[in-house]
């Protein structure tokens, strides 16, 4: 397959040892969106990731592939704070209560990326899902491969 989104990742064996990227079947990913998309067909830059390291990304800060836990914890902070989320989104990290989504009903190729930020939000400064600026999903993992590569070289 040829990737037009998520470059460098399918040349990285793993990120640190023991820990190799898995990535997911055409069926599991397909058991995905069914289960988040309603059947629909993900945006293209997810499904390349999830082929690459869908089933398991140790130590690739910016991901964590138990999207269904990740969608159990927002779903708790929805009805905590009483906000419904009326589009279908896709929770991909969560790091100290900082959510990282995207909507499913933009119809991207490679979708923008929002934050999802319910301790930020109800101390009343910001709105409960804010755009990430300039950020797709496709550039948030490159550029944490990028990262992640010169931890490597210089042994971190």
């Amino acid at each position: 397959m040829d990737y037009k989104y998520i470059q460098g990742l399918q040349n990285v064996k793993e990120f640190a040892k023991g820990w190799p990227l898995i990535g997911l079947s055409e069926i599991e990913i397909k058991d995905l969106e069914l289960k988040f998309n309603n059947g629909r067909k993900f945006p293209k830059s997810f499904e390349e990731f999830l082929l690459i390291a869908g089933k398991q990304c140790y130590s690739l800060e910016s991901i964590d592939t138990d999207f269904e836990e990740l969608r159990e914890e927002i779903e708790e902070y929805i009805e905590d704070y009483d906000t419904p989320l009326e589009r279908p989104y896709l929770c991909f990290d969560n790091y100290a209560g900082q959510f990282l989504i995207f909507f499913l009903d933009e119809e991207l190729e490679d979708p923008k990326c929002y934050n999802f930020s319910p301790s930020l939000f109800k101390s009343g400064k910001y709105d409960l899902i804010r755009p990430i600026p300039q950020i797709t999903f496709s550039k948030l993992i490159n550029e944490a491969v990028s990262r992640r590569l010169i931890d490597l070289r210089y042994g971190k």
